[in-house]
């Protein structure tokens, strides 16, 4: 897993490095990785390396030191507030020259690269005149650019558009992700990420954040393993309920997932018919919604897919016994705040993430992170904020997912995840580890169709892409 760190976070680490005599340590660990890394990506290139002032300066400075003993050839444009000491360590091996809008031009063209520190995570806007000058030269450039932990001109902690900011082909972060990295539109102006690593002790980082993504690593040592004697009454049980006149796709398609994901036995309640059921699943048959409170379960169930004005009142039944619940669509409504325990999960798209938090999409959209942690104190349980990428809290903790792309951008996307994590709840799996692992596999299978299918792939694609995908994260493929 990779941390992701807000800039106030940055801001505290750097500041207890400072105290225990570790950032200078760190400025040159991070200065000679980032070097490394563009050593990586274009060998034997000439560099055009552009420091402004601040951390993100100097880290720009130590890299092109580093980029001379590598063999590469430099020019560096530092700002007159540059860090001094670094400055007069590369001074010893090269020329630099002042950074103006004009050397910039001049020497764009000489050059294959450009190494860019101007700003860093404590970038406020708005922009000086001086670096709004620059940061256009440097898009004007027809050469790759490569940004020091973030593009000079984006927001550390916000994915909104930025005004201006630099246009880069790849971003090296530093000790950790920032929320820009990861959410779009800000995401976009960072090109290819790659986080790097610059020795920061982990007792330090850890310390400062909670907020993690979720990698393949992790979902390989969380997913369930079977005995060679296991059985359907071992494999785990699943309970879909949903579905109305209309919306019965929706049960069909979770319990497709749930199947697909291994479940031992998958059952679904509907007061009306569902088509398309799949043949392996076993039907309750309902005549009123009251019934539920009878009903026999075992194992996890998924409730609100389809069901209409009810599903509130349905799933308040089913919380009250305290099952391995997923609660989706139509049941995710504000009458279930403070309801969900340690085996629920809540699993809302921003619209319903809005409703559920009496705001609107724009403002769940434009901190996706604060979102879920919120909807995760005032409901309680797992939440799941489905979105690209898909978000994660835990009481302790917040995750990021990683897998998962465009194509998934279509209807009955979120009744396949509900059954898949269902699915994996019935399997045994924590609330926690359930919902984590069945975001990432339901990304992975949808990036598995999204090789076949690109936009046009369906959710009953990827319910059926559950299993290689499950195959390919245990071979790490």
């Amino acid at each position: 897993m990779a941390l992701i760190l807000t800039s106030q976070q940055v801001k505290a680490l750097d500041q207890t490095l400072s105290e225990k005599g570790l950032l200078e340590v760190t400025v040159e660990n991070a200065g000679r990785s980032v070097a490394e890394a563009l050593h990586r990506h274009f060998p034997d290139s000439r560099v055009l390396v552009v420091a402004g002032k601040g951390f993100n300066g100097a880290d720009a400075v130590v890299a092109a030191r580093h980029l001379l003993a590598l063999g590469h050839e430099i020019t560096v444009l530092a700002h007159q507030e540059a860090h001094q000491d670094s400055l007069k360590k590369l001074q010893v091996f090269t020329k630099t020259f002042p950074l103006t809008v004009d050397q910039v031009r001049h020497h764009m063209a000489k050059n294959d690269v450009v190494l860019e520190g101007l700003l860093g995570t404590g970038f406020q806007p708005p922009l000086s005149a001086e670096y709004a000058a620059l940061i256009e030269a440097l898009n004007m450039s027809l050469k790759p650019v490569v940004s020091i932990d973030l593009p000079s001109g984006v927001r550390a902690d916000v994915p909104e558009r930025p005004e201006l900011a630099v246009r880069a082909t790849r971003t090296f972060a530093l000790a950790g992700l920032k929320p820009c990295h990861l959410f779009e539109p800000a995401s976009e102006w960072a090109g290819e990420t790659e986080l790097l690593s610059i020795g920061v002790p982990g007792q330090y980082t850890h310390q400062f954040t909670s907020t993690h993504t979720v990698e393949p690593s992790d979902v390989q040592q969380w997913l369930p393993r079977r005995n060679q004697n296991a059985h359907k009454g071992s494999a785990g049980e699943v309970w879909v309920l949903g579905g109305r006149s209309g919306m019965t796709g929706c049960v069909a398609l979770s319990t497709l997932a749930a199947l697909r994901t291994g479940s031992g036995l998958v059952r679904h309640s509907s007061v009306v018919p569902v088509e398309h059921a799949p043949a392996e699943t076993i039907s309750h048959a309902l005549q009123d919604w009251s019934e539920v409170k009878d009903l026999p379960f075992k194992g996890a169930v998924a409730v609100g897919m389809g069901l209409g004005d009810q599903a509130e009142d349905i799933a308040a039944m089913v919380l009250e016994k305290h099952l391995p619940t997923v609660v989706d669509a139509d049941a995710l409504q504000t009458s279930l705040r403070g309801k969900g325990h340690e085996r629920t999960i809540f699993t809302p798209h921003p619209g319903e993430a809005a409703r559920m938090l009496e705001t609107d999409v724009a403002e769940v959209l434009s901190d996706p992170l604060g979102a879920v942690r919120t909807l995760q104190k005032q409901y309680g349980g797992v939440v799941v904020l489905k979105g690209g990428p898909t978000t994660i809290a835990t009481k302790q903790t917040t995750w990021v997912n990683t897998s998962g792309n465009p194509g998934m951008a279509s209807a009955g996307m979120g009744d396949v995840l509900a059954g898949i994590i269902a699915s994996l709840l019935g399997q045994g799996l924590s609330a926690k580890h359930a919902a984590l692992s069945g975001v990432y596999l339901h990304g992975r299978a949808g990036d598995l169709c999204f090789e076949r299918h690109h936009y046009g792939l369906q959710a009953s694609d990827v319910a059926h892409a559950v299993g290689p995908a499950w195959h390919a994260l245990l071979h790490g493929e």
